[in-house]
This record gives structure tokens, sequence and C-alpha cells, in this order.
């Protein structure tokens, strides 16, 4: 593992602050990196999309010490439905609730 001290000199800058850039900055700050989020929207709001995170995906937000706050806000899934871009023509792949 690397050496805080070590890193206090660098400097990233990220753009973009949606989960990943999020994700990278808290990441590297933990490692004691200077790290700069740019992004263009004046404010973080709601964007009415529900947001899917995998298995993968939640092991890394785990690991960066938000699992805690991600099971206060998880929803099990009942469905998961996937559509043709062409047609918008449905079918479940993961069903629950039946």
């Amino acid at each position: 593992m690397m050496n805080r001290k070590v890193n206090a000199d660098k400097k990233v800058v990220i753009s973009g602050a949606g989960m990943g850039g999020l994700a990278t900055a808290l990441g590297l700050a933990r490692k004691g990196v200077q790290v700069a989020v740019y992004e263009q929207a004046p404010a973080h709001r709601e964007l009415g999309a529900g947001l899917w995170i995998s298995i993968n995906g939640a092991r890394v937000l785990n690991d960066l010490g938000l699992g805690p706050d991600l099971e206060k806000i998880n929803l099990p899934p009942i469905d998961r439905v996937v559509r043709l871009w062409n047609t918008a023509q449905a079918w479940s792949v993961y069903n629950k609730g039946a």
C-alpha cells in the first residue's frame, strides 16, 4: 500500500461528478492524492431515473466505505426488463414478483 505522504504532492483533475467520477475522487483522496472534481451541472439533483448497481460496482462502493449508506437506500429488485432499441418490445429477464 502506498504511503499517503508519497501521494500528497500528486494532483488529479476529474471531469464529471457522476458515480464514476465521484468514486474515483473518493478512492484517490483516501490515498492522499489531491483531487479536484469539475461538473458542468450547476447542482446535483434527482433526475428521475433508477440506478442499478452490479455486484462488482457494489463491491467497489463498499470498499470505499459506502456500504452502510447503500443499505439505507437499497430497494431489492422485483423485476428487470430488457427492451429492444428500435421497437421498445420488452420482456422480463428477472421476475421475483411472480
